[in-house]
C-alpha cells in the first residue's frame, strides 16, 4: 500500500528536481522537513515506536500532517515547506509499509535537504 516501487520513483524524482532548484528553495523545502522531523521525534523518539503503534495510529499520524500542509499552503503559500513534509510523510509511508531499507534510503537523501533548512528553523543554532 505504501512501499511500492512507484512510490519510491515519485520520491526519487522530486530530489532531483530539488537538486536543480535555487539553494534557497531548497533551504524552504528543508525547513518543512525539519519541522515535520522535528514533531515525530517528540512523539517517537526511535524509528521502533512509530512502528510498534498499531496500523490506524500510524495511519491517524501520517494524515493528521494534512492540516499542517494546508495551513502553509492557504495561509502562509509557502508550497515549498508543504513539500518538506510530504516528502517526510514518503519516508513515514515506506515505515508504515514495513520497507525499513526503502525508508534508509529516504533518510539518506532527505537529510542533506534538512541540513538546508536547518538555519530556517533554528535561526540562532541553538
Amino acid at each position: 500500500m505504501f512501499s511500492s516501487p512507484n512510490h519510491e520513483a515519485e520520491f526519487e524524482a522530486v530530489i532531483q528536481r530539488l537538486e536543480t532548484e535555487e539553494p534557497h528553495l531548497r533551504a524552504a523545502v528543508g525547513y518543512g522537513i525539519c519541522l515535520a522531523q522535528s514533531g515525530y521525534a517528540t512523539l517517537y523518539p526511535e524509528d521502533q515506536d512509530f512502528i510498534a503503534q498499531p496500523l490506524a495510529v500510524q495511519i491517524e499520524y501520517l494524515t493528521s500532517w494534512q492540516t499542517v500542509q494546508d495551513s502553509l499552503m492557504e495561509k502562509a503559500d509557502d508550497r515549498e515547506a508543504a513539500l518538506g513534509i510530504e516528502l517526510f510523510k514518503s519516508y513515514l509511508g515506506a515505515l508504515i509499509g514495513g520497507d525499513p531499507a526503502m525508508a534508509g534510503r529516504m533518510v539518506e537523501k532527505l537529510e542533506p535537504i534538512q541540513q538546508e533548512g536547518l538555519p530556517l528553523f533554528v535561526p540562532d543554532g541553538c
